[in-house]
């Protein structure tokens, strides 16, 4: 089905979701999905010491704004608790203001409309850039505990104690926002618009598949219906092992799959799944008891396919594996 981090970028690409995540993140309606536009996930550029090149690639970027660009908005997944997640989101927006820099300077190198120390820098006094805003949406077991500020990185204890909180305010601090999925609370995650909530729902019951069932039905007005990239997001990140079957018998005829129906499917394929390794169990036992007493192999053959009723080409491969 493929890697979740691939999987759940496909589902955060819609502007609905995306918009919701990151106001759910920030814990304020701020941005609205008809204004946001897909953005190039890959910063590719010179390092500054002009030996070779860097290319860094984004899970998740866009463009915000109405009648102009007003915010480059990010998000980036975690499956696992990152302990310079700070760093590495740090890193990207430094990235993201870089490529605007360098865009700046080029329109400049074109227009040829600068002079003196402008165009030493490539940038003039009326030149802006847009502000970078990054979310990371952990989806991880544990509650997120590593650090969200870039301060909480750093030593400061070699100063001089009198000195710590003067130096600290020298250094410029970088806050990460998180969004931790499975510790959301409830009232919060009821309160969403989108599918997201029973992708997030059912994430926050995956430890039990008691529970995730319990939810499913709870729900199933709501999922007999969802898109096909939500359910394949909430197949591989419950570690849920689904066949293509499984999603045919329970698409919908409007294009969507109905979540309770595949929810049955897929324990229906477990539970055979699990028959046919007894079975095979019980096979491989018989055989080796039968050789041990000195069976001959084409009477092995024989009480195979009577009891398990098998043909004769499944009895003789069962007999090869053992």
């Amino acid at each position: 089905m493929g890697d979740s981090n691939v999987i759940f970028n496909k589902c955060m690409n819609e502007n609905k979701r995306y918009a919701e995540c990151f106001n759910m993140a920030v814990g304020r309606k701020i941005i609205v999905p008809e204004e946001l536009y897909d953005m190039d996930k890959v910063f590719a550029g010179q390092r500054l010491d002009r030996q070779g090149t860097y290319e860094k690639r984004r899970d998740c970027i866009k463009a915000y704004g109405s009648q102009a660009v007003c915010a480059i908005i990010g998000i980036e997944n975690q499956a696992e608790i990152h302990s310079a997640m700070v760093l590495r989101s740090f890193i990207y927006d430094a990235y993201s203001y870089d490529k605007q820099l360098n865009m700046i300077r080029k329109r400049h190198r074109e227009n040829k409309d600068l002079k003196g120390a402008e165009y030493i820098a490539g940038f003039s006094g009326k030149d802006r850039i847009i502000p970078v805003i990054t979310v990371c949406v952990y989806y991880g077991d544990e509650p997120w505990e590593a650090p969200t500020r870039l301060h909480e990185l750093m030593d400061f204890n070699y100063f001089p104690e009198t000195e710590r909180e003067f130096v600290k305010q020298l250094v410029n601090d970088y806050r990460l926002i998180v969004l931790d999925v499975k510790h959301m609370k409830e009232d919060m995650l009821e309160g969403m618009e989108t599918d997201l909530q029973y992708l997030f729902g059912i994430l926050q019951h995956s430890h039990d598949r008691k529970e995730m069932e319990a939810y499913i039905q709870s729900n199933q007005n709501e999922l007999q219906n969802i898109d096909e990239d939500i359910y394949n997001a909430i197949a591989v990140m419950t570690n849920t092992d689904i066949l293509d079957n499984v999603i045919c018998k329970s698409r919908k005829s409007e294009g969507g799959i109905d979540m309770c129906k595949a929810f049955e499917e897929m324990i229906a394929e477990g539970m055979e799944k699990g028959r046919i390794e007894e079975q095979k169990c019980s096979i491989q036992k018989l055989i080796i008891t039968l050789r041990e007493i000195g069976a001959d192999e084409a009477l092995i053959r024989d009480k195979v396919m009577l009891r398990y009723q098998l043909s004769s080409a499944d009895a003789m491969e069962a007999m090869q594996i053992s």
